[in-house]
């Protein structure tokens, strides 16, 4: 409901919200009380609206008009010289509205030109995690099986509360968990490593915490649920402990003795994480940490994401970030060649106001060979950008800065992705009509769009997407959120994108 002078002025949920909080006039002597309204049209199903004295709501439904009056004792400022500014507090389901002439200041005459469209949403809920056996907070988004179904894993929930295995079905939209975490005191628990499955069918990831040493776990699990850990990270103080992602040296299949790579946060000879490798001989697999970082205060440390696998002139390379370190703390992005074993820094961030700090996804290759990713944070707004780096040179362009507000997003929070018409798609975890997060495109020259704003709380929309993107072939873009859906413990969405 309005606030007094000066704040902001809060309706209830699926309301439209309205601030009125300038007293100013140009003519102290006109006390006239005017209106502050306009129309709706489009919508799907009555939308909340509260007038200013806080009273019982009115219900306004499609083509109907709304307004706001003032009145002596509800502290609100109607007259001439008066702001305000009107929001929308919820989506109707399945619909997406936006308001034009939306704030403004009141002249000579009532304000009635405030016009809210509704149109249908390219986004749909497809399943709402519930935090049982199912899984809850999803963070690690979706992989595609060879049987056509997708699957994940989730940080919280089964049945011991430390994650669950989950199998989706697109067509049925019908979720199964699997496997529950944390079986046993040497399984794995809070996976959040995406997914990988190999030419034997099965699925291999990694766990941030459980295993033997209680630093995570190297494990394959089958489509049917049958989970194996096969190395339980942190068996000493050198070796990797926590590892944040594996990437497979090889795609094509048949591929008899597969070898992953991989990054840790913590463990390495200077406990600022690590490289390692995990290797395949036929019998048994073997870790072998390949690089410390830390080693020097200019050094990359903590890399919170895994590697990209360099192709075309830069196959055998592989393509990584941390964190922190570089030659001013604010992370580095590294190049590591799987032949000669060698690590190069290409890039620290945060060599100017304008340039990214933090890079906290897996870079992603483009077409034309350079690198694209993300930073949480930097930029001239503080909000993070998306970045492009030339492998060859190690020249940095920071192609866009997230604005936040209502209109763009905040704080990228996805790897990157390629659409089939040439353009980068990803996710924010903040920023956006709500605040709860965005999916956005932007071009290979850095023209970026906001094509959906999660809506979260107060709706059974998801929010705070957290995880890499899904692209089908028909167009629809499938991720998950960590938090919403029906009952706050995250879901499962589709957008459709016109091609």
């Amino acid at each position: 409901m309005l606030k007094h002078l000066a704040q902001l002025c809060l309706l209830s949920a699926s309301a439209l919200i309205l601030s009125a909080c300038d007293w100013s006039s140009d003519d102290p002597n006109v006390t006239t009380d005017y209106t502050v309204g306009g129309t709706i049209t489009g919508a799907n199903s009555a939308i909340l609206v509260i007038n200013d004295t806080g009273g019982n709501p009115d219900s306004v439904s499609t083509d109907a008009s709304f307004s706001f009056s003032g009145q002596p004792q509800s502290g609100a400022c109607y007259t001439r010289g008066c702001a305000y500014a009107v929001e929308i507090a919820n989506q109707p389901s399945g619909q997406v509205c936006s308001i034009a002439n939306a704030a403004g200041t009141i002249g000579s005459s009532s304000v009635t030109d405030i016009a809210v469209t509704c149109t249908s949403s390219p986004e749909s809920i497809a399943y709402s995690f519930t935090g049982g056996v199912d899984g809850g907070q999803p963070v690690s988004g979706l992989s595609k099986g060879f049987d056509g179904n997708f699957y994940g894993v989730s940080a919280r929930g089964g049945d011991y509360g430390f994650g669950s295995f989950y199998q989706f079905n697109p067509s049925t939209e019908q979720t199964t968990g699997l496997y529950s975490f944390g079986v046993t005191a040497t399984d794995g628990r809070t996976p959040q490593s995406g997914l990988t499955q190999a030419c034997d069918g099965d699925w291999y990831a990694a766990t941030s915490a459980g295993g033997a040493n209680g630093s995570g776990t190297f494990y394959k699990i089958t489509s049917a649920g049958e989970e194996r850990v096969l190395y339980s990270f942190g068996a000493t103080p050198a070796d990797a402990a926590k590892p944040q992602g594996l990437t497979i040296d090889i795609t094509s299949c048949p591929n008899p003795t597969p070898t992953f790579y991989g990054t840790s946060t913590s463990g390495g000879d200077n406990g600022a994480g690590t490289i390692f490798s995990l290797a395949f001989d036929g019998v048994n697999w073997t870790e072998k940490v390949l690089h410390s970082f830390g080693a020097a205060e200019t050094d990359g440390a903590i890399p919170v994401a895994g590697m990209a696998r360099g192709e075309g002139v830069t196959t055998g390379k592989y393509y990584g970030t941390t964190k922190n370190g570089g030659d001013w703390g604010y992370g580095t992005f590294f190049e590591y060649d799987a032949s000669t074993l060698q690590i190069t820094r290409l890039h620290s961030f945060g060599a100017t106001a304008a340039d990214g700090r933090y890079p906290n996804q897996k870079p992603r290759q483009g077409d034309d060979g350079n690198l694209y990713g993300t930073t949480s944070a930097g930029g001239s707004n503080e909000l993070g950008v998306i970045y492009k780096i030339v492998p060859s040179s190690g020249a940095e362009t920071v192609l866009y800065t997230f604005q936040g507000g209502v209109s763009d997003g905040a704080r990228p929070s996805s790897r990157l992705k390629i659409g089939a018409d040439g353009n980068l798609y990803g996710l924010t975890s903040a920023g956006g009509y709500f605040d709860k997060g965005t999916f956005y495109q932007i071009t290979p020259d850095g023209v970026e769009t906001t094509l959906y704003s999660f809506a979260g709380a107060g709706s059974s929309d998801g929010a705070i997407p957290n995880a890499s993107l899904l692209r089908e072939v028909n167009g629809v873009w499938w991720g998950t959120t960590v938090s919403g859906g029906a009952s706050g413990q995250g879901s499962i969405f589709s957008i459709s994108v016109a091609p």
